[in-house]
């Protein structure tokens, strides 16, 4: 008669940090891009090439310029994919900060009793 308890394995070791992310590319051994970075990095490129060529379409800048001008989308990016405050995702941090500052406060005074 086999129980339950035959199929579990005790010598298994439990993740410690489970907050890590699965990476998807290694470079060197070293630096590791997980699915989320190279997204934000990817899109960014993509809008930064794409605004760049509109501009330089529309307004007739110098293509070099407006690559110049343009460049916080990726700088941008790389900080939104690489940094983290307060162990959470820059994007996540900055959307509650904005959500917070923006949105409608109301101060009372309160009433004092006698």
């Amino acid at each position: 008669m086999m129980h339950d308890n035959d199929y579990f394995d005790a010598s298994v070791d439990v993740p410690r940090d489970l907050d890590a992310e699965d990476s998807l590319l290694d470079l060197f051994g070293t630096v590791r891009f997980t699915v989320r970075q190279l997204v934000i990095i990817f899109v960014a490129c993509l809008v930064w090439v794409g605004l760049s060529s509109l501009l330089s379409a529309i307004f007739g800048f110098v293509q070099l310029f407006s690559l110049l001008v343009l460049s916080w989308l990726p700088i941008g990016s790389l900080v939104a994919a690489f940094v983290k405050i307060n162990g959470r995702y820059f994007e996540d941090w900055f959307l509650d900060k904005m959500r917070y500052i923006l949105s409608p406060k109301m101060y009372s005074l309160g009433r004092q009793r006698d």
